[in-house]
């Protein structure tokens, strides 16, 4: 009987499609928190070493980045990510608005009780992120509150327009917030989105569509004027894009007492 040449295990099969969406999923939050910088390049050889994959997942992932306009392809050079144009954000805001409202509209007529109960836990889950000054986790959470009211619409094109609009949008926002000399300067900001976020999901769970479409309204309408405060600030070289090791926390003397 032939002995086997090899003792070696055989190695474990990656579900098809895991390798890039590992990848996506890693370098998407290293660009919404700017821990990559605008115009950072990325290295497709580096990211085949460090996720340990062929360069055919990484590429797939990059691909997918770009498709949510976090990363541009440049033809024989790569990838990188993609710039802030702030001249951009008015018609972005425009689309985002639109995709909200009518996400939020269709979820109050089409929501199932998972995605009511998903909002409920991430609606908490913002309100603590606040009540830390979680910079990041407001990000983060944010983003899911949103994902799920996308899904909830019961339209996958719809919600994977809407997603991508706001992973655009998910940059500039943590690029305006953490600009800020301190969280102080946005707290009545968070505490509104907290309210906010309360009254959508009572619409939805009531089954509100007119009051559903108007809540999202308002949300994004405060968001605009936020932006345009950011823009005013950055047009006037006080824009910082630098990430940051620690949340930024007001001094305690200043902090505003909750509502």
């Amino acid at each position: 009987m032939q002995r086997s040449k090899t003792n070696r295990k055989p190695r474990r099969a990656t579900p098809r499609g895991a390798g890039a969406t590992t990848v996506f999923e890693a370098i998407r939050r290293r660009i919404l928190a700017l821990q990559l910088q605008p115009g950072a390049d990325l290295e497709e050889a580096a990211l085949v070493r460090e996720f340990d994959l062929s360069r055919t997942p990484v590429r797939e992932a990059l691909i997918q980045l770009a498709s949510h306009g976090l990363v541009q392809l440049v033809p024989n050079r790569g990838a990188r990510v993609a710039a802030l144009d702030l001249n951009e954000v008015p018609q972005l805001l425009e689309s985002l608005e639109l995709y909200q409202r009518a996400t939020t509209r269709w979820a109050a007529l089409r929501r199932q009780p998972e995605h009511v109960v998903a909002l409920t836990r991430l609606s908490r889950d913002f309100a603590a992120a606040v009540g830390s000054d979680d910079l990041d986790g407001m990000t983060e959470v944010n983003r899911l509150f949103h994902g799920v009211i996308a899904d909830a619409c019961g339209n996958r094109f719809l919600a994977a327009d809407c997603r991508a609009a706001e992973s655009r949008t998910v940059r500039l926002a943590r690029a305006a917030f953490g600009s800020a000399r301190s969280l102080v300067d946005h707290a009545e900001h968070f505490r509104s989105s907290v309210e906010q976020h309360e009254a959508m999901i009572e619409a939805i769970r009531n089954g509100d569509a007119d009051r559903a479409d108007q809540l999202a309204r308002v949300h994004c309408e405060v968001f605009r004027q936020r932006m345009a405060i950011f823009i005013a600030a950055s047009a006037a070289g006080e824009l910082d894009l630098a990430p940051r090791e620690t949340p930024l926390r007001p001094p305690p003397r200043r902090r505003l007492a909750a509502s």
